[in-house]
């Protein structure tokens, strides 16, 4: 029966003792991290070296000499057209001009017979022992002899002309390739037809060695890029690696400029960075998340966004600081950039401080 009393009268004595509360707050160190201020947009890529590989003229395909996917040689043969017909107009271009020579020699033996009956009618009208009319007749004749040489000459060289290009023809019979990379398309096949001045492809090469990245920037981020920056990005089969490279153009005019001047949509920008691509694991075509670095911060002062506190006009925040175990005290801190947890401290913190996060209440 005495517990009861006994308890009461410790009780009490409790009471009477005056209560010790201290306040407890919650901080965290200030630390040095990385900054970054980006804009976001959607690239597509594409070869930085494309090409068409075309026939210059006309005729059936006779065969290709590469597949899909090879690896090709700047000046490797890639295709032949039949030539036979290429063939035959270089023959008969070729024919054409030995007859306009031919011609020619008559015409000049002719001139020369002619140059000698001129001189001897001259002499002969010296003596008074031929007729005007006879000299006349002879200066005539050599003068048409002497235009129609002039004719022929002209002939011949147009014929000559009309050789030379029989024979480039026959050389574009075989096709080579004009750069070194591998076949991305085949467009015409073995058997197939094809016509100029239509310029028909017959395949598509591409060095994929190096992509260009066509990146659309919305309106209202392209005032903040410029050439230069560093732009990197991730494909949707791969979102951990990152693929870097600098900007190199940004177009002055919208995506669609060409296309329509009324524009009720969002309005892009097209801009354009170049990035490696070993092993080829990049490909036409495929879409790139691209991120543009417009202004960063390396082994910058940081702080938690909790910390912040009341902001000033001035644009300072109020923080609560312990400096060395001692009660905390307000100061005004300037800020920089910031993700969605830091911020980069311009001023008013130094390493080694301790920023109030909490207030977690009392301790007794």
């Amino acid at each position: 029966m005495l517990a009861l009393p006994l308890a009461l009268a410790a009780l009490a004595q409790e009471a009477k003792q005056p209560a010790s509360a201290e306040p407890v707050y919650r901080s965290v160190p200030v630390v040095r991290a990385d900054f970054e201020a980006t804009v976001k947009a959607t690239g597509t890529l594409r070869p930085c070296q494309q090409v068409d590989v075309v026939a210059r003229v006309s005729g059936e395909l006779k065969s290709l000499k590469v597949a899909l996917g090879a690896h090709v040689q700047k000046g490797q043969l890639l295709a032949e057209l039949d030539a036979a017909p290429l063939q035959s107009a270089l023959r008969s271009a070729q024919s054409g001009l030995d007859i306009l020579l031919a011609q020619l020699r008559a015409v000049s033996a002719n001139i020369v017979q002619s140059e000698l009956a001129y001189k001897r009618q001259q002499e002969l009208l010296a003596r008074e022992a031929t007729a005007r009319q006879d000299v006349e007749a002879a200066a005539a004749q050599l003068e048409m002899l002497r235009a129609n040489q002039a004719s022929l000459n002209a002939q011949i060289s147009q014929a000559r002309a009309l050789v030379e290009a029989a024979q480039a023809n026959l050389g574009e019979a075989q096709i080579f390739a004009p750069m070194e990379g591998e076949v991305v398309a085949i467009t015409t096949q073995e058997g197939q037809a094809v016509a100029v001045p239509s310029a028909p492809v017959i395949l598509k090469l591409a060095n994929l060695d190096r992509m260009t990245v066509d990146t659309q920037i919305s309106e209202s981020d392209v005032v903040l890029v410029h050439p230069d920056q560093t732009a990197y990005f991730t494909i949707l089969g791969d979102a951990r690696t990152r693929h870097a490279g600098k900007l190199r153009a940004i177009e002055l005019a919208p995506v669609d400029f060409a296309e329509s001047s009324r524009r009720t949509g969002p309005v892009f920008y097209n801009a354009q960075f170049d990035t490696d691509n070993p092993g080829h694991r990049l490909r036409i075509g495929m879409t790139a998340q691209v991120t543009v670095v417009v202004d960063e911060a390396r082994h910058a002062l940081a702080l938690p966004l909790s910390a912040l506190r009341n902001r000033a006009a001035d644009g300072r925040y109020l923080v609560r600081v312990i400096r060395r175990g001692a009660q905390p005290l307000d100061v005004m801190v300037s800020t920089g950039l910031s993700d969605q947890v830091n911020a980069q401290v311009l001023d008013g913190l130094q390493d080694g401080d301790q920023v109030v996060v909490a207030d977690a209440g009392a301790r007794s």
